[in-house]
Order: C-alpha cells, then sequence, then structure tokens
C-alpha cells in the first residue's frame, strides 16, 4: 500500500494530482490518503506527527511524504527504509523521527529527475513517480548513503 502524508490541504488540485502520478505508475498498489493536513510548511512538527502514525504501516508499505517548503532549493529528495516501510520525500527533517525510533534504516538519495521537472512541485515530478517505483520494486537512480555519515550522533543531527 502507498500511503500519502502531506500539507497540501484537501482544497485545491495538489493532493488530487500527486495521487494521479502515482495510481499511473503503480496501478495496482492501493494508495490511501494518509493526512493532507499536516502542520504547514513544518518538517519538524510534521515528522513527529508522522512517526506517531507509524503503527498503521506494515512491511513493505511506502509512505510518500511531502511537507516541503524547501522545494526548489539545493536540498535532495531520500529514500528512507525504516523497518521494513520505505519514506520517500524530501531531505529536510520531515523522517528524522522515523530514523530515530527504527531499530533498521538504509538511505537512498534520489538521483533521478525528469527533464521536465517543475521547480515547484516535486511531490508530483520526482517523489510521486519513485513512491510508486518502490512499491512496485522497479529502479531508479539513486546512491546509498551512511546513516553515521550522514547524520553521526543523535545531538548532531543538522534538523534541531
Amino acid at each position: 500500500m502507498i500511503f500519502v502524508f502531506s500539507d497540501f490541504g484537501v482544497n485545491g488540485p495538489y493532493s488530487g494530482t500527486m495521487r494521479s502520478v502515482v495510481m499511473r505508475h503503480a496501478p495496482d498498489v492501493p494508495i490511501c490518503d494518509l493526512m493532507c493536513d499536516a502542520p504547514d510548511r513544518n518538517p519538524k512538527a510534521a515528522s513527529y506527527l508522522l512517526a506517531a502514525l507509524t503503527r498503521e504501516f506494515q512491511v513493505g508499505d511506502v509512505v510518500l511524504a511531502v511537507v516541503d517548503p524547501g522545494v526548489g532549493s539545493a536540498r535532495q529528495g531520500l529514500v528512507v527504509t525504516a523497518d521494513g516501510v520505505s519514506y520517500v520525500g524530501p531531505d529536510n527533517g520531515l523522517f528524522e523521527m522515523i530514523i530515530r525510533r527504527a531499530e533498521k534504516v538504509s538511505i537512498k538519495v534520489i538521483d533521478w529527475m525528469p527533464d521536465d521537472a517543475s521547480a515547484s512541485f516535486h511531490g508530483r515530478d520526482i517523489f510521486g513517480p519513485v513512491a510508486a517505483w518502490v512499491a512496485t520494486n522497479q529502479a531508479f537512480a539513486s546512491h546509498p548513503i551512511a546513516l553515521d555519515a550522514r547524520f553521526g550522533a543523535a545531538q548532531d543531527w543538522p534538523y534541531e
């Protein structure tokens, strides 16, 4: 199953547009709006909320999580696999509590980007397709990073 967690809200086209891209790339995988009104433009607060919702997930699930005030900046996209659940979204602290609480974690930086990617809608253009590919075991350009090299000790986390 693919779960969608975002701050897009229920009004406007953003949540539906991102979901439609996921459904086109993974038509046989169920998709569920977990939350569309996460704390607006606040990845740190949303990180705690996302971590509190992990009891809903099972091994093999994919969580497409987009709370991304830095869209269009130099921040990267990540696929974080924590205790068998994959989380796809921006590298901005949104996955901090997931990583801290997990027993087993691997992290990949998303290197893939379509030629026509928007500067302001990476949920649709990058994270949506990647979440679908993760859910269907399809390859995409990425590279792993070591948790220790990336984040160091808990007190050294860049998101505090």
